[in-house]
């Protein structure tokens, strides 16, 4: 194709992980993930420890979503000591499902430490932190998220209700009070206010 032919003149070897990696980017990018699907499978037979690979084909699957295929494959690219983005979410997301929530919860921190900006997994660490009653550190992740997006309506509003969970009143009425300053109307502040 001409993105390999691309990906060849700049001294990829197209037999390598890299050039792999770009493949399965491009097939995805042009709605082909079959395809990529297709091409990751060959290249992992002749190459059973490119662990990026497995590691974006489990993602694959556990988009589309397949998650007894996506296990295996994410579970194999944890071996690397840095697993493509998403495959410590996805973790997270089968240890939850399958009642693990303690393991579902050390993915969810694995995964942000690799890719602090995945929000998905923040936001997933949150909520089981919150379940749990670990309010403390519940609130630790969202104020970690609030410097990386101040005042986003829904981490303000997570970090009110993570407030209310701690009977700090106070401090919960403060923020949805500067919450309903930005916007008046928002349904689950005045929700919140409310109670």
């Amino acid at each position: 194709s001409e993105a390999d032919a691309t990906y060849i003149s700049l001294g990829i070897d197209p037999g390598g992980q890299e050039f792999a990696q770009y493949k399965m980017i491009n097939l995805s990018a042009m709605d082909k993930t079959p395809e990529a699907i297709a091409f990751a499978e060959g290249f992992l037979a002749r190459n059973p420890k490119a662990y990026t690979i497995s590691g974006m084909m489990g993602v694959m699957y556990a988009r589309i979503p397949d998650m007894e295929k996506a296990e295996p494959l994410l579970r194999h690219s944890l071996q690397s000591p840095t697993p493509p983005r998403n495959v410590n979410y996805f973790m997270g997301v089968l240890g939850v499902g399958s009642k693990h929530v303690d393991e579902g919860i050390e993915f969810y921190r694995a995964e942000i430490k690799l890719y602090p900006d995945n929000r998905k997994a923040r936001t997933q660490l949150v909520q089981l932190l919150d379940h749990q009653k670990r309010y403390p550190e519940a609130l630790a992740v969202v104020e970690v998220m609030l410097k990386a997006r101040p005042g986003d309506a829904q981490l303000m509003n997570t970090k009110a209700q993570v407030l209310f969970n701690m009977d700090d009143y106070d401090k919960a009425g403060a923020v949805l009070a500067e919450r309903l300053e930005a916007d008046p109307e928002d349904p689950e502040a005045l929700l919140l206010m409310a109670n």
